[in-house]
């Protein structure tokens, strides 16, 4: 989670309830240096809220309407490991949280060609950041690749409330862009995922409980078709060379083009979405760099003024050229 601002407005939550619930900053063993930083990573998070869980006793931090009893995430993933599929998991891992706790439900639809996990809070009141909402999207995201031992390219993912961080750094948590004021919580993935064989076991959950080892922050997968080719597509973007040919891009990556069209497919992904990823991704990076003016950056995108980049820039991510430009500039000065 190379997420800065997003990190930061977990960290917020988080401090948040340990002020609401008035626990003593001198319980918080093990914290108190990293509460004095002004910028935390993704381990201090995780160190934090393992605390905060603890002296709550409560797996959703103290922010459902009812707790989770302490040890439900552990147990959880025991009765996932005894499945032979991704699917019969996610079930199992839905079923026991339904009889663990009414604070939050999760629920597994599937729908035709998509998959689709809803999560709904009883009551959302005392989670004003949206913290365990997302949380809970990450965790279920990063658990179930963990499962396969593969990447699961999400196609949407969705919220009901308001984006409270920069949406490149969404994107990134998630391996897409983020939908918000949404009618419902989903996050929607190829229903072939469902039949993906659970290749870990019991040892492999107890060695990486032993090392101290969070799923959260490296959950042992591979990196998608998807994300591989956008990353190598982005690099020829900023070097202004000609967008390859599937069979060359192929060659780069020492496949056949067939079968390569055939993992994309697997994907629910085109070779036309992966140039369209990759030139969002450039034109956002380059609105985001102060060096260059928004009329550069529209000449960059292929357009003659910068109308044709407000109009991209308010479909991606909900903001004009010079809006999205001072959001990114806040979350770059909150991560020094």
């Amino acid at each position: 989670m190379a997420t800065p601002n997003l990190i930061h407005h977990f960290a917020t939550a988080a401090l948040a309830s340990a002020k609401h619930h008035a626990i003593d900053s001198s319980l918080l063993i093990g914290v108190r240096e990293t509460m004095r930083k002004s910028q935390w990573n993704a381990e201090d998070l995780l160190r934090f809220t393992t605390v905060l869980r603890e002296n709550l006793q409560d797996e959703f931090y103290g922010l459902a309407s009812s707790r989770c009893p302490p040890g439900a995430s552990h147990l959880s993933v025991e009765l996932m490991l005894l499945s032979k599929n991704l699917g019969d998991a996610l079930q199992r891992y839905c079923r026991f949280y339904e009889m663990a706790t009414d604070g939050l439900k999760f629920e597994l639809r599937d729908r035709q060609d998509l998959a689709h996990i809803d999560i709904t809070a009883a009551d959302s009141s005392r989670d004003e950041h949206h913290f365990l909402m997302e949380w809970q999207a990450i965790r279920w995201h990063k658990l179930a690749q963990w499962l396969i031992g593969e990447n699961i390219p999400l196609i949407s993912v969705e919220f009901m409330h308001s984006s409270h961080a920069d949406p490149a750094e969404y994107a990134e948590a998630f391996g897409i862009e983020c939908w918000f004021d949404r009618p419902c919580n989903r996050l929607s993935f190829p229903r072939d995922y469902l039949k993906r064989n659970v290749v870990r076991r019991m040892a492999d959950f107890e060695a990486a409980k032993a090392k101290n080892h969070n799923l959260l922050v490296s959950p042992e997968i591979h990196p998608s078709w998807r994300n591989l080719l956008t990353s190598s597509l982005c690099a020829r973007l900023s070097k202004k060379l000609a967008m390859p040919t599937m069979e060359e891009l192929a060659r780069e990556f020492d496949i056949c083009s067939q079968t390569l069209r055939r993992r994309l497919k697997e994907e629910n992904c085109s070779y036309r979405q992966l140039k369209a990823e990759a030139r969002r991704e450039l034109i956002l990076d380059s609105i985001s760099n102060d060096n260059l003016s928004l009329s550069q950056v529209s000449l960059l995108a292929g357009f003659s003024d910068v109308n044709g980049l407000a109009k991209l820039t308010k479909a991606w991510a909900g903001l004009s050229p010079s809006q999205y430009r001072i959001v990114a500039r806040e979350a770059h000065d909150d991560a020094l």
